[in-house]
């Protein structure tokens, strides 16, 4: 059985991709404020390594405004073999 690769995300992980999909240019000092007010303390050094590992295992996509394009929005994991 293939392991799903967002099963290996931890909160901070998932925390940060809600982050990013609000705002994928934010610097990582303001993802780390907001981690901080979430209650997870960590440095935009900290962030920073977090986030290029979450590109080893996710793949982002995102569509500004889907709602005005008709999109619905769907979240959706792929493993290949």
């Amino acid at each position: 059985m293939v392991e799903d690769p967002s099963d290996s995300l931890d909160d901070i992980d998932q925390h940060i991709l809600r982050i990013l999909a609000e705002n994928p240019r934010l610097p990582y000092s303001d993802i780390a404020e907001r981690l901080e007010a979430e209650g997870h303390e960590m440095s935009s050094e900290g962030v920073r390594y977090r986030v290029s590992k979450l590109f080893d295992v996710t793949s982002v996509h995102l569509l500004t405004s889907p709602k005005e394009h008709g999109w619905n929005v769907v979240r959706m994991t792929i493993s290949v073999e």
